[in-house]
């Protein structure tokens, strides 16, 4: 979390300097940060409760991650995209989270932009409680 809060700072102090940032709002990318932190946090300990041995950790980076970053709007937007893989991309946490963080750089927020964060809080309510439960029973069996 605090290395994503890090980084999104960082971002932000670049994207400002260059003179991109065309909104106040932006000075919540950095909260937007921890938050996407703190979300993928979560979902690496669900993932980590799961394993059973430690060569199994490089397949959620295979598997899940690199996807993640490829269909998620990161790099490229997905309107162009089938729909079978904008609908994979709704369901990706970090879809919604770029779609919090660039209207609030870009200035353009919208009330579309509340119903992504409240994606995101449930995300992170649901996947706080999960593997705080899995990995107590793992550890104290």
């Amino acid at each position: 979390m605090t290395r994503s809060t890090i980084y999104a700072t960082v971002m932000l102090g670049v994207v400002t300097a260059l003179g991109l940032t065309r909104s106040w709002y932006a000075i919540f990318v950095p909260f937007m940060g921890a938050l996407g932190g703190w979300m993928f946090a979560m979902l690496g300990l669900t993932y980590t409760s799961f394993l059973k041995s430690i060569d199994q950790v490089n397949f959620y980076f295979t598997l899940f991650q690199t996807p993640l970053f490829l269909f998620s709007g990161v790099f490229f937007p997905i309107d162009g995209l089938p729909q079978i893989v904008k609908t994979i991309a709704f369901l990706s946490p970090l879809y919604h989270l770029v779609e919090v963080v660039r209207p609030l750089v870009l200035g353009r927020v919208e009330y579309g932009v509340l119903l992504h964060l409240a994606w995101i809080l449930v995300f992170v309510f649901i996947f706080t409680a999960l593997p705080v439960n899995l990995l107590s029973k793992k550890l104290v069996k």
